[in-house]
């Protein structure tokens, strides 16, 4: 609509509409009311906060904002205006900036209830997230792989020269504790059946498992048989589960 278009009564009539639209609640119609009328009307601040109501009531909370601050660049010392501000603020996690509005409205009018309770609110919100922000941090999680070797201790008891899913198995254990130890931090086990339970191999003997084995000569049955007590007693197990 142009501004020829416009006249006096029909500028009313926008605000008037904006009003009944905005008593009604719907929020996005007596937003777009309120603008019209604001086109012609640039100094009306208080219809600018209705603007900004109507906005954030509609779910624009930035343009609800935007529209506050017009306001307060036309009437500074409303104490009510400053605690909408604030109120914008805090919903858009702008809690230091939303202290500070609140602030100023309690300034301007120290009987404006509404914020001293939004003061004390912010404050102590504040206070708690700079407090969980102080929190030690925890030590990372990392990521641990196990590796179940029973069946490949199993075959080498009976065959001590591994074959082909036997020598990739070696390989991939060997890599996890060699080249990739930082990632993985592996854990080898096999199911000892003299004991029924889980028993740990330690790095370094598998390692030793993983070269004889690899080798030509193959592993004596004596030798393999060594290299198997060179485990982790009990509770040197449970410890490294837990860790």
């Amino acid at each position: 609509m142009s501004e020829a278009e416009i006249t006096p009564e029909a500028v009313l009539r926008f605000k008037a509409e904006g009003d009944r639209l905005r008593d009604e609640r719907h929020w996005k119609e007596a937003a777009s009311s309120y603008a019209t009328y604001l086109e012609a009307k640039a100094d009306d601040w208080p219809i600018w906060i209705q603007y900004g109501h109507c906005l954030k009531e509609a779910g624009d909370l930035a343009g609800g904002l935007g529209a506050y601050r017009r306001a307060l660049s036309l009437e500074q010392n409303n104490s009510d205006l400053h605690l909408q501000i604030g109120h914008a603020l805090k919903l858009l996690g702008a809690h230091e900036d939303a202290l500070e509005a609140y602030g100023a409205a309690f300034a301007l009018d120290p009987q404006n209830s509404d914020a001293k309770v939004e003061i004390a609110a912010m404050q102590q919100a504040l206070a708690l997230a700079k407090a969980e922000a102080e929190k030690p941090k925890p030590p990372p999680r990392f990521t641990r792989l196990m590796f179940d070797v029973s069946d490949l201790i199993q075959y080498m008891k009976e065959w001590r020269i591994p074959t082909g899913i036997q020598r990739v198995q070696l390989n991939v254990i060997h890599n996890a504790l060699t080249a990739f130890e930082a990632l993985t931090k592996p854990i080898i086990i096999h199911f000892d059946q003299s004991v029924g339970n889980w028993r740990p191999i330690s790095r370094d003997a598998f390692l030793q498992l993983h070269d004889a084995a690899m080798s030509s000569d193959g592993l004596a049955e004596e030798e393999f048989l060594a290299l198997l007590q060179e485990t982790e007693d009990s509770s040197e197990a449970a410890a490294t589960f837990e860790r």
